[in-house]
């Protein structure tokens, strides 16, 4: 990455997409304490670089919704996205994605014990598409009001380590043409 951004302990208000198009990092600072991002906006995080081999790493944050205008927590449109130990919730209704990766430049990692949690109302935890790179190692997925993992048309999408529990509709969903390969996981519903 290009460099980094540490935030403080505490909650940011984020009233418009933080629209990120170069690689960086973004974690918080050595302080105690959590550091959240409370969205109102349609989408508290949008990944789209400029050079597609490029990558973001984001650590260690919980983003989530504070009304039901946010309707997606993360997504990445193109470029490499890495969520370590990141909390996304959709907890306030009408969520669509916790997470979303579309895009055949693009490549989602999650990893270092992510924690995904979509409440609102008919949502998916993490949702892939239009050929988008995806790989969750470590990460739980919790009380999803819709699925907890869609594909809709992924490339290679591999869950590896993952608890998932609570989906109402399903736990994970695989479309045709779409490959999902799961290791180690426990699905309870």
């Amino acid at each position: 990455s290009i460099g980094s951004i540490e935030l403080l302990p505490g909650v940011y208000k984020a009233t418009s997409t933080l629209e990120i198009s170069r690689p960086i990092t973004i974690c918080p600072s050595w302080r105690k304490g959590k550091v959240a991002i409370s969205c109102s906006a349609p989408s508290a995080m949008r990944v789209e670089l400029q050079d597609a081999a490029g990558r973001v790493l984001v650590k260690g944050l919980q983003v989530r919704q504070s009304s039901a205008e946010c309707r997606v927590g993360v997504e990445v449109r193109r470029g490499t996205l890495v969520l370590d130990g990141v909390s996304v919730e959709l907890t306030a209704g009408g969520g669509d994605s916790c997470v979303r990766a579309t895009g055949a430049e693009t490549r989602l990692e999650m990893m270092g014990r992510c924690t995904i949690r979509n409440w609102g109302g008919g949502g998916v935890g993490v949702q892939v598409s239009s050929r988008a790179y995806v790989e969750i190692g470590n990460s739980v997925f919790l009380g999803t009001t819709g699925g907890s993992v869609e594909v809709d048309s992924g490339e290679i999408s591999t869950l590896i380590h993952c608890a998932i529990t609570g989906g109402l509709t399903h736990g994970v969903r695989v479309q045709g043409g779409s490959t999902l390969t799961m290791q180690f996981c426990r699905v309870f519903m």
